[in-house]
This record gives structure tokens, sequence and C-alpha cells, in this order.
């Protein structure tokens, strides 16, 4: 014996509870079988439905069941591991980070500090620290470097003595690679002072002060 999901109108009629909503599309668990009852005391006796039908329907049901409550637990899942993106982020406010870029901070009490990468063998590697009208305010002079991440650090101290206001200042580097006078790419070094998340998985940004903010994916080392 079967019945079908699709209800006649001589059903709905026979019916004493009061017919669905027209705007109403959901069926839940307890709506299926309280129609699926309905339909199996009035069906016409000498025209059941095959029970193969019958069963199909019933597996259909307990198949969209299934997947709202995998959806369920999708959502869930998500859920937790936004949260756990959220604590792992939270550590990194304070820590040291070193990302790309020309631009690095000059603290009062820790001076700058960043660094060159290095493609190669270089002869005579310097950092030139720059002013806001492009003027030379230090050199700083590096020497033979293999390849790999060469770091360094400014104090601030200017050719006749003084210091530096703190702020922010343009880094620029170059090297003799194989006989040639080639510039290279410079990494600043600065503080973490908080951390935004976004809605994406890969959406989270660190707030580095004076340097702005940057996405998580562009850190280049943490400390």
């Amino acid at each position: 014996m079967a019945v079908s999901l699709n209800p006649t109108a001589s059903v709905y009629e026979q019916r004493s509870e009061p017919r669905p909503a027209s705007g109403s599309t959901d069926m839940g668990q307890a709506d299926f079988l309280k129609l699926m009852t309905t339909q199996l005391r009035n069906q016409d006796p000498f025209e059941p439905i095959e029970n193969g039908e019958f069963l199909g329907q019933i597996a259909q049901f307990g198949t969209v069941t299934g997947i709202q409550e995998l959806q369920q637990s999708f959502g869930d899942l998500s859920s937790a591991l936004q949260a756990n993106r959220a604590l792992q982020a939270s550590v990194l406010v304070g820590k040291q980070v070193m990302v790309n870029g020309n631009q690095a901070e000059l603290a009062a009490e820790t001076g700058l500090h960043g660094a060159v990468e290095v493609p190669g063998a270089v002869s005579d590697l310097r950092v030139r620290v720059l002013g806001g009208s492009g003027e030379t305010l230090a050199d700083i002079e590096l020497g033979a470097q293999a390849s790999g991440i060469v770091e360094f650090e400014w104090d601030g101290e200017l050719a006749d003595g003084t210091r530096a206001l703190p702020g922010t200042y343009t880094l620029s580097a170059a090297g003799g690679v194989a006989g040639e006078e080639q510039a290279l790419a410079t990494l600043a070094v600065a503080n973490v002072n908080s951390v935004t998340l976004g809605n994406g998985a890969d959406d989270v940004r660190l707030d580095l002060g004076a340097l702005g903010e940057i996405a998580l994916s562009d850190v280049r080392r943490i400390s």
C-alpha cells in the first residue's frame, strides 16, 4: 500500500485539518508524517497506490532530511572554524611581522628594523634611508652577503650627530650581482596593533600602525 506526496483535492476535502496556506513551501518531518497518515486513511481501498512508489517517497523524504542535517553540520563546522581562526589571529597582537615594502617606521625606543631580500650572492650590499623629500638620511653598509633575507637596523642617528624624528621613512637597497649594480627588494619589520577578521576564509588583516593594514597572507615572518 503506497501514498503520494501530492494529494488530490478530494483528499483535502475529506481532511478535518485546515488546508495548508497557499504561500507555504516548506514541509518538516511532522508535516510529512501527518499528511502521509491522512492520505493512508483517505485513499481509495479499491485503487491503492503501489508499495514501491510509497517506499520511494519515504526514501526521498529521508534523503531531503539527511541533506538538511548535513547542511546544519556544515554550518556548525563553519562557525567553529571561524571561532578558531579568530583565536589564532588574536595571538598575533603584539607580535612583530616582516612584510614586503619600502616603508619602515622609526620608533624612538627601538629604532628602525628592516631587511633586504637577496636572490643570490651579492657584493657591497647597502641600504639607504630616505626622508620625506627623497633626501638621504643614512647609508647602511652590509657588505658581501649570500642569498637569503639580510636584516638590518637603524637607530635614527643622522650624519650631524642628531637623531631623526620618529616616523615613517623610505628604504632603498642595492648591491653588486654578477658584477652589475642591481636594485633589491626591501622588507619592513613592524608590530601588530590589532587584527580584523572578514567573512572570507583568508580575509584576515593586520593593523601595523603607521604602515597601515596588510593581509595575513602577505606576512613573510612572525616573531
